[in-house]
């Protein structure tokens, strides 16, 4: 049994019983030779280091772009795989499509495509080639944040965003002079900063509710994350400063009463649509506020906003610079309504 066991990882450490694949070098379409070489050369080392594959190097200088020209310059390499494929740049973007042919009917196994914004994610790319061919999956269904996605490559993992949020709060425990009723309107507008598993936001809001309640407030939280996919849910918390103010009968007219202190805040929710452009951020909030004179105030809250186009970890914009602009005009506008409001 000892020798059998042996003689199997003998054999696996040679490559018996892996297929064998060629992987020429891709179409140049817009882009220089030199680029779909190295992209070729990376592909062969990374399907060698995943293994699934024993890669058998093509004949120097060969052509084969087409089903055609890769059978025939296969065959004579005894493999059972072929890859071939093209690098095209069509205006701002650049698309690697890629095939995986059976050399032994000819036909094709494995299309797909990946697009990328600029030549310096040609080797995040060809990893997510590679481990797709590997698994014999799409492009798509290796995705995740913080790599290539299928549909952009700018979509990919945010370092710093804004989010534009709207809901409402129910106040739970509430001490203030006057009813600020059952249900109360907020608008906010927060700054994040996200890792592949943690999401800060630094939140800049109003809520509004009878005898003009106005609760201004800062928060700064932060969550944990629990997906690297589209679907993300999150928990988290964090500390604010609330300011709050309502309007009171006095003896001869209504006047303002007003108070500030700090606020503890546990949230949770799901963002929606993680590795795109926009992503949609829902999410419930317990918040208690604490006072000197209108002492310990509970609310809770739900509420469902829409992010910013994003900027990259090394400062770079993930999208175009007129979202971004507009992203920033909205942001400030957001500060301008809740400061002309109380």
């Amino acid at each position: 049994m000892r020798v059998c066991i042996g003689f199997v990882l003998v054999l696996a450490g040679l490559g018996i019983g892996q297929e064998r694949a060629v992987v020429f070098d891709f179409q140049p379409m817009g882009v220089d030779t030199n680029t779909c070489e190295v992209a070729s050369m990376l592909l062969r080392g990374r399907l060698t280091d995943i293994g699934t594959y024993r890669l058998v190097d093509p004949e120097p200088g060969t052509r084969a772009y087409t089903i055609d020209e890769a059978v025939a310059a296969a065959q004579p390499l005894g493999v059972e795989k072929a890859v071939t494929g093209s690098i095209a740049r069509i205006g701002l973007k650049i698309i690697i499509s890629y095939r995986v042919i059976e050399l032994a009917t000819g036909s094709v196994t494995l299309t797909d495509r990946a697009t990328i914004g600029t030549l310096d994610e040609l080797d995040m790319a060809v990893d997510r080639i590679a481990q797709a061919i590997s698994e014999k999956q799409t492009f798509n269904q290796t995705g995740e944040v913080g790599k290539l996605t299928g549909v952009e490559t700018r979509s990919k993992a945010a370092a710093t965003a804004f989010y534009f949020n709207t809901g409402y709060a129910f106040p739970l425990m509430q001490q203030i002079p006057a009813d600020p009723g059952l249900m109360l309107f907020t608008i906010d507008a927060s700054v994040a900063y996200e890792t592949p598993n943690l999401l800060a936001l630094g939140n800049l809001g109003l809520r509004r509710g009878k005898h003009d309640y106005n609760e201004v407030y800062f928060d700064l939280l932060v969550h944990k994350l629990f997906s690297k996919l589209d679907i993300t849910p999150y928990v988290g918390g964090g500390v604010g400063v609330h300011r709050l103010s309502v309007q009171v009968p006095g003896q001869s007219y209504w006047e303002e009463v007003e108070d500030d202190g700090l606020a503890l805040v546990g949230s949770a929710g799901v963002i929606l649509f993680r590795t795109q452009y926009f992503r949609v951020l829902t999410g419930v909030k317990a918040t208690a506020v604490i006072t000197e004179d209108f002492g310990t105030n509970v609310f809770a809250s739900f509420g469902f906003g829409l992010s910013s186009p994003t900027l990259g970890p090394g400062g770079g914009v993930n999208a175009p610079a007129g979202c971004v602009y507009g992203a920033l005009g909205a942001f400030f506008l957001t500060g301008v309504i809740v400061a002309l409001t109380t």
